[in-house]
C-alpha cells in the first residue's frame, strides 16, 4: 500500500451517521411539509456526520432526535409554513432521524461521498 492510499483510508476510518434524504420545500405561499424519502437505498442517504467512535455517532443521532422533540429543526424551514405543516415536517424528519444509522465509514458506498454539511465532521477528541 502506498502512502497516499494509506492516508486516504485513514480519512475514511470510523463511523458515518446516515439518514434518509429529506425534502425541504422551497418558499411559497403555502409550503407543504418536509418529507423524507424512506424508499431511497442507503447508498443515497444523507451523511449527517463522520465520527471516530461508534458511541459518538450514536450520541449525535440521539441529539438530533432529542432536538426535534423540542421543536428544533436541523434545517431552515420556510418562514410561512403553517403550524400543521411544521408539525407534520417535525414528525417526518423525526422518523427519518429515527431510522438513521451509524455505519462503518469504510463501506464502499461512502467512497468519495462528502457529508451533507462539511461542518458536521466530528472527532473523538482523544
Amino acid at each position: 500500500m502506498n502512502l497516499r492510499h494509506a492516508a486516504a483510508l485513514s480519512l475514511l476510518a470510523g463511523w458515518v451517521l446516515i439518514e434518509p434524504p429529506v425534502f425541504i420545500p422551497p418558499p411559497s405561499d403555502n409550503p407543504p411539509p418536509a418529507d423524507a424519502n424512506l424508499d431511497a437505498p442507503p447508498s443515497k442517504w444523507t451523511i449527517s456526520g463522520r465520527f471516530d467512535k461508534l458511541d459518538d455517532c450514536r450520541k449525535a443521532r440521539q441529539k438530533i432526535i432529542d432536538d426535534l422533540a423540542q421543536g428544533q429543526f436541523p434545517f431552515d424551514m420556510p418562514q410561512n409554513m403553517s403550524k400543521e405543516n411544521l408539525d407534520a415536517s417535525r414528525a417526518n424528519i423525526s422518523f427519518a432521524a429515527g431510522v438513521g444509522q451509524c455505519v462503518d465509514a469504510t463501506a464502499p458506498m461512502f467512497k468519495n461521498k462528502p457529508p451533507a454539511d462539511s461542518g458536521s465532521t466530528k472527532s473523538s477528541g482523544s
